[in-house]
């Protein structure tokens, strides 16, 4: 139906938000069903992060929520029905994980868990440099 080199300026995530447009991300539900490791809603990482998401637009929280889930959609239900790709029966929230490694490190994304790894960065600055940086490569 359409040209293949119409096709080849996009991977496969630019693709799925080319067909499947932007749908509106609330963000008062994304933030009542995730789950927080190694955090607490206290948590300056985790305030930091809800500021970014909240000043990034549509496309970015799209790209954000793709990066993490490997769906740039919110299931009809909202994020309370996130799946895992593992295959367990239920679903699998969205999880933000602090972790204890380099904080020159990026974030790193476990699709299979809705999984978010964040380093203890220094600073919302930082936090919102390097998440940034994940999503857009």
């Amino acid at each position: 139906l359409i040209p293949q080199h119409l096709l080849k300026p996009f991977d496969e995530r630019e693709l799925e938000l080319v067909i499947g447009g932007l749908g509106t991300i609330d963000l008062q539900d994304w933030k009542s069903n995730t789950r927080l490791k190694h955090c607490s809603p206290e948590t300056p990482q985790v305030t930091w992060f809800w500021n970014i998401v909240t000043r990034y637009d549509e496309e970015m929280r799209a790209r954000l929520l793709q990066f993490v889930t490997g769906s740039s959609r919110v299931p009809l239900q909202g994020f309370k029905a996130l799946q895992g790709s593992t295959g367990a029966a239920g679903p699998r929230l969205f999880t933000l994980h602090l972790v204890d490694v380099d904080v020159k490190n990026l974030p790193k994304a476990h699709t299979c868990f809705n999984r978010l790894d964040l380093p203890h960065y220094p600073s919302e600055e930082i936090m919102s440099d390097k998440l940034t940086q994940a999503v857009e490569e």
